[in-house]
């Protein structure tokens, strides 16, 4: 009889273990540990990676740098690896149109401050992969670290100024209506 538990045992572990890591499930992952985004990562195909990496840095809700609303255009959080990457590539994507219309140049106040909030968002999301680049680095002695407390306090600031942006367009909005 324990020999049949040991055995069913064994071949669920090895079941959970070979299935493919775009079907892991995200409930009951710290995202937050730098460590277990790169384990997950390091499973997926290159062009995966980045955007895995990306959604647990700034689009997962436990992250510090979630904005409080699932990306694009879904409704939801990502229940999966597979629907994180996907739901970030498409986000992404959506990004790169906007930033080409926008490089034909701003035409009204709400696009200007549009493209200044994409500015101040991708200068977060740069800020983001440093830091973590720099626990990676030196584990939790990071915390610490003259530069990580420069490289928070540039995010907080950042982040105070995309506050700002999206009060005076709620304004300009408003306005309109």
């Amino acid at each position: 009889m324990i020999r049949a538990i040991v055995a069913a045992s064994a071949m669920i572990w090895v079941a959970a273990c070979s299935a493919p890591a775009a079907d892991m499930p995200l409930t009951g992952l710290d995202l937050n540990d730098a460590r277990v985004v790169g384990k997950i990562a390091r499973q997926l195909p290159d062009g995966q990676r980045r955007a895995f990496t990306t959604y647990a840095l700034v689009h997962w809700p436990g992250s510090k740098n979630y904005c409080g609303n699932p990306i694009g255009l879904s409704r939801q959080p990502a229940r999966t690896v597979g629907e994180a990457v996907a739901q970030t590539l498409r986000f992404e994507a959506e990004l790169a149109k906007t930033r080409l219309a926008a490089q034909a140049g701003p035409t009204s106040q709400v696009d200007r401050l549009r493209e200044r909030q994409m500015l101040l968002t991708d200068q977060i999301e740069e800020l983001v992969r440093k830091r973590d680049a720099l626990y990676g680095q030196l584990g939790a002695a990071a915390a610490t670290a003259p530069e990580s407390k420069q490289i928070e306090q540039k995010m907080m600031d950042l982040r105070d100024q995309r506050a700002a942006l999206e009060s005076q367009f709620t304004q300009i909005v408003t306005t309109r209506l």
